[in-house]
C-alpha cells in the first residue's frame, strides 16, 4: 500500500508523520486490497478550537472511500478519521460477504470461524 501524507501550507514534524503512518498501516488489517491511502492534514484559520482537519482517501481497484474529521488536535482528528474509515471498510466487507452468501449459500459466520 502506498501512503501519501500531505500538509498544505505548513510542515509537520516527524513524530506526527510517524503517528499518521502507523494509523494508516492499521487500515490494511481491515482490507488488504487497499492500493493507495492519501492523508491530508489541514489547518483552518477559524477562531474555534476545532481548526485541525484530517482527510483520508483510500483507493482500491474498483472503489474509493473518503473520511474527514475536524478536531482540536491533529492526533484526535487522525484517530477519528481512521475510525470512520474502519467503519466504512467493515461495512463494505460485510456487504460483500452477505452478497456471496446469497449466491453460494455459504454462511459467512460459519466459514470465518
Amino acid at each position: 500500500m502506498e501512503i501519501i501524507i500531505q500538509s498544505p501550507h505548513f510542515i509537520i514534524n516527524d513524530k506526527l508523520k510517524e503517528f499518521t503512518q502507523a494509523k494508516a498501516e492499521k487500515l490494511l488489517k481491515y482490507d488488504s486490497r487497499i492500493l493507495k491511502c492519501e492523508i491530508t492534514l489541514k489547518l483552518d484559520k477559524s477562531d474555534t478550537d476545532n481548526n485541525k482537519e484530517c482527510e483520508i482517501i483510500i483507493n482500491q481497484r474498483r472503489s474509493q472511500f473518503f473520511a474527514s474529521r475536524r478536531c482540536s488536535t491533529f492526533e484526535e482528528a487522525i484517530n477519528e478519521s481512521v475510525r470512520a474509515m474502519i467503519k466504512q471498510l467493515k461495512k463494505k466487507t460485510a456487504k460483500k460477504w452477505n452478497s456471496a452468501e446469497k449466491f453460494t449459500g455459504i454462511n459467512a459466520e460459519t466459514e470465518i470461524e
